[in-house]
């Protein structure tokens, strides 16, 4: 990784290590998730002053940490619709056909040389 030059690229990469470690869901798949406003513990708290110092050194990261710096609450992802159904044309696709029938005896060697690995056999 590239050595930060300066407080602003602290700031930058600080903000990465903290979003990198938010799992939770966020519109802006660039920003922080909220956090619950009630919650308090000294994890939340270290975050908080950590973004807080982030966002006074690199105020343009400041619309990326709102969520969680002003307790807002977590986002709730989309709901996801059904999977299409796979059209007819992919059902037979002649490219893919022909791979297929390609890979088929490279795929039953790989699953012979695993029966013998797993039967003890390793000729």
């Amino acid at each position: 990784m590239i050595p930060a030059t300066g407080v602003v690229g602290l700031a930058v990469k600080a903000y990465l290590y903290v979003f990198r470690h938010d799992d939770l869901y966020a519109e802006d798949c660039a920003a922080l998730a909220g956090r619950e406003p009630d919650k308090s513990d000294e994890a939340v708290q270290l975050k908080l002053g950590l973004l807080k110092d982030i966002v006074a050194f690199a105020p343009e990261l400041g619309p990326l940490a709102a969520r969680f710096i002003e307790g807002l609450p977590c986002e709730e992802p989309p709901k996801t619709a059904a999977p299409e159904p796979i059209s007819p044309r992919m059902k037979t696709n002649p490219d893919l056909d022909h791979a297929c029938a390609r890979l088929a005896p490279i795929i039953d060697e790989i699953d012979k040389a695993k029966a013998k690995r797993s039967a003890g056999d390793l000729r």
